[in-house]
């Protein structure tokens, strides 16, 4: 027989399962992204989505200048990008913040990887934690994806090569 103690922990727990499973889908599964929902400004404000990029295998990187692991990443999609030029790879970081912030931090750091504007913000694509990064084959279906930060080169270029 149930008492109403065994019903409150029961009830109890339920509860703790509902929200512990509503974090895990939050914050460490990441979302299923189409190229095509993905809306990119440049910095003049020319808007454009990520379906004119299928074709090639695509690295989509989010991440924001006050973000520390983002930042400690931002160097190796920088040298991912020189070392995939000309190989079908398109390597971009986009980030929800102001152009101002992220120009300066651009300049700075002197990255020759694209970097855009996102229209939305990240959690409008279900991107609730960065570094987030996501691979899209070269028909612009989602392949892998990411949560957390890259150690290494190796650990990123093993994520493309399957791709190539």
């Amino acid at each position: 027989m149930l008492t109403r103690r065994k019903i409150t922990l029961i009830l109890f727990f339920t509860f703790l399962v509902v929200v512990a499973g509503t974090f895990v889908k939050r914050y460490l599964i990441a979302p299923e992204l189409k190229l095509e929902e993905i809306e990119i400004q440049n910095f003049t404000g020319e808007k454009s989505t990520l379906e004119t990029l299928k074709g090639n295998v695509v690295v989509l990187n989010f991440w924001a200048t006050w973000c520390p692991p983002c930042v400690k990443e931002v160097p190796l999609f920088d040298e991912m990008y020189k070392k995939m030029d000309n190989q079908k790879v398109e390597v971009l970081l986009v980030s929800d913040e102001g152009s101002g912030r992220l120009i300066s931090f651009i300049k700075k750091h002197a990255l020759t990887v694209p970097v855009y504007q996102l229209t939305q913000e990240m959690k409008s694509y279900g991107v609730y934690t960065i570094p987030s990064t996501f691979i899209f084959d070269k028909t612009g279906k989602l392949v892998e994806k990411k949560i957390g930060i890259f150690e290494s080169e190796e650990e990123l270029q093993k994520m493309i090569d399957p791709y190539l």
